[in-house]
């Protein structure tokens, strides 16, 4: 029995409507597809009315969940548009090419030029721990 390929979506949540399209159009070719949360609205739609603080602990433990999810993942799809990749995402494909998942993005990237850093599986920088 072939084993079912789980792959992991990453990108800014800024780009809701491409997690829907790449969610269904991963689905439909046969993976096990994990995401980011459960509802498909920008932070600020989310937690735009909670105090910074606690809008940092939230995205802190989001943080290292989507780590976890990638832990499960074959690999990991990065929805890019535009070339966008924001420092969480960064964060995530660096932890992924540490832990050795392969990295596919939507729009190209020049991975020549690529800045890899280690990451903290429980994210321990600075002034998050």
């Amino acid at each position: 029995m072939n084993k079912t390929e789980i792959i992991c979506l990453c990108g800014s949540t800024r780009f809701k409507e491409e997690f829907v399209k790449q969610n269904l159009s991963h689905t439909l070719a046969g993976r096990i597809v994990v995401t980011i949360g459960c509802d498909l609205k920008t932070d600020e739609e989310i937690f735009g009315s909670l105090s910074v603080e606690e809008l940092e602990r939230i995205k802190h433990k989001l943080d290292i969940l989507h780590l976890r999810k990638i832990d499960l993942s074959d690999r990991v799809f990065i929805i890019n548009p535009g070339r966008y990749i924001g420092a969480s995402t960064t964060r995530e494909i660096n932890y992924a090419l540490q832990t050795g998942k392969p990295v596919e993005t939507m729009e190209p990237v020049n991975w020549d030029n690529w800045k890899r850093e280690y990451v903290d599986p429980e994210l321990r920088l600075g002034r998050r721990e």
